[in-house]
């Protein structure tokens, strides 16, 4: 049976050490999240920026040749930030897409008409045809007109998964944290 004097240095130091580790984890959690969602931002810039600017991408759009998608697939492949790229004219006519039959359809959504008003790139996180998506938007210019866009997603489902194993990792240091501070108090109580 503990003593009573063994019992209070437990709590007291739980009562000490818990706001602190609270706090650490809190901080923990934010950068973690913060650095994985910025590390997908920068991958997605990085291929919608590409893609917009290879004249390959822009001789086909003028020329309607929906030969694209074998190019677009090279970036899903490469990178395991993007999931999906989706190439379109100014009509919104696409020429590659995640699901092929979809080659040659008009891109549904309104989340491309930023691109069309602004002439540069944004950020959105949207519902489509794969289901929830963070997405890159960035305009294809050929002699200041605009020719088309691009648009380069990650799978929210898939970039969740991500956020999951950071906060198991987060949970699991916790729970070490716990048991050392506990079974450190304990120790120093009975000495």
């Amino acid at each position: 049976m503990k003593s009573r004097f063994e019992q209070r240095v437990i709590k007291l130091s739980i009562l000490i050490t818990s706001p602190l580790l609270i706090l650490l984890i809190g901080i923990i959690t934010y950068t973690e999240i913060n650095n994985e969602t910025s590390k997908v931002k920068r991958s997605l810039s990085e291929v919608a920026l590409e893609i917009s600017n290879t004249k390959f991408v822009k001789d086909s759009i003028i020329n309607g040749n929906f030969n694209l998608q074998k190019y677009a697939e090279i970036f899903v492949d490469n990178n395991q930030d993007v999931d999906i790229v989706v190439i379109a004219d100014k009509n919104k006519r696409r020429f590659s897409h995640l699901d092929t039959s979809k080659i040659g359809e008009i891109f549904g959504t309104k989340d491309s008409e930023e691109v069309f008003k602004n002439k540069k790139g944004y950020f959105i996180i949207t519902k489509g045809s794969q289901g929830l998506t963070y997405r890159r938007f960035e305009p294809i210019i050929r002699n200041k007109e605009i020719i088309g866009f691009v648009m380069v997603g990650k799978l929210f489902n898939i970039f969740r998964h991500t956020i999951f194993l950071i906060l198991l990792k987060i949970l699991l240091l916790a729970f070490v944290s716990s048991s050392f501070i506990f079974i450190s108090s304990r120790v120093f109580a009975k000495k």
